[in-house]
């Protein structure tokens, strides 16, 4: 017993010992997007996903059912056109998950994301956590959704988390942060969140209102940025940004998205 106990000790430090040492970064600029899935099919998106997995079904089509993924694919897309899209489906149709998002991020990394997209918000786990400093070891940039519940005291996990650069909601009709955007000193940065057009499901274009898709034109920018600078670390991805963030509004930078593209 003890011998086989000692066995899987053995294992499982060599398990970590590789992927510690491994490099796992492609030619290729990927974002992979941790959220419902996305439907490749799409008009707006067709040629540009790559092979993803469903850690909500457990196989290998990640196909969107319920329609937040691809939007959010979307916006990306436009924002970085060359840049391919990875699906990671850790959300059901109803948009709920079953605690297998860290696994998802796991997934991310090792198939070679340089940008991941956590338009998502889950109870605080150690595990979450662990694959996030794994994959900013890596190199690998995370960006997360404060989340829509209002608060005025936090923002959702797992952007939240230092490593992640955390994206606040901010409305171009009014011209102040997203109503019901949760907030904190923990965003980093305001982008466009209302009325933001994408695509839907069935090959529909659709207008959506969240800090999911602000996080997703932010995701955008940075793929955008990854091809110019091949070597961009967390670090040169934040000071990218505030260079791009031309004026403060509600006490956060904000960046805006449409003189970001008129300067491409």
């Amino acid at each position: 017993m003890k011998q086989v106990f000692l066995f899987y000790v053995i294992l499982l430090s060599c398990f970590f010992i590789y992927i510690e040492l491994a490099e796992f970064d492609t030619k290729e600029t990927i974002v992979a997007i941790v959220d419902t899935g996305i439907d490749p099919t799409h008009p707006m998106l067709e040629g540009h996903i790559e092979k993803g997995y469903d850690f909500f079904n457990w196989d290998g089509d990640a196909m969107d059912d319920h329609g937040h993924g691809t939007h959010v694919a979307s916006i990306i897309h436009s924002v970085a056109p060359n840049a391919k899209l990875l699906p990671v489906k850790t959300l059901g149709k109803d948009g709920a998950g079953i605690g297998t998002s860290f696994i998802g991020i796991f997934y991310s990394v090792v198939k070679g994301a340089d940008i991941v997209n956590l338009s998502m918000s889950e109870v605080a786990n150690p595990f979450t956590s662990w694959v996030i400093r794994f994959g900013e070891r890596k190199g690998v940039v995370f960006v997360g959704a404060s989340g829509n519940d209002g608060r005025t005291d936090r923002i959702s996990f797992p952007a939240s988390l230092g490593e992640v650069i955390a994206i606040g909601g901010y409305n171009t009709y009014s011209d102040h942060l997203y109503e019901n955007g949760n907030r904190s000193g923990d965003i980093e940065f305001l982008a466009p969140g209302v009325l933001i057009e994408g695509a839907s499901l069935g090959g529909e274009v659709v207008r959506k209102t969240g800090t999911s898709f602000a996080a997703g034109s932010v995701s955008g920018m940075l793929a955008y940025f990854k091809e110019i600078q091949p070597h961009m670390t967390n670090d040169d991805a934040r000071f990218l940004l505030r260079l791009t963030s031309f004026y403060e509004k509600d006490g956060y930078r904000v960046l805006e998205l449409d003189r970001f593209l008129a300067t491409q």
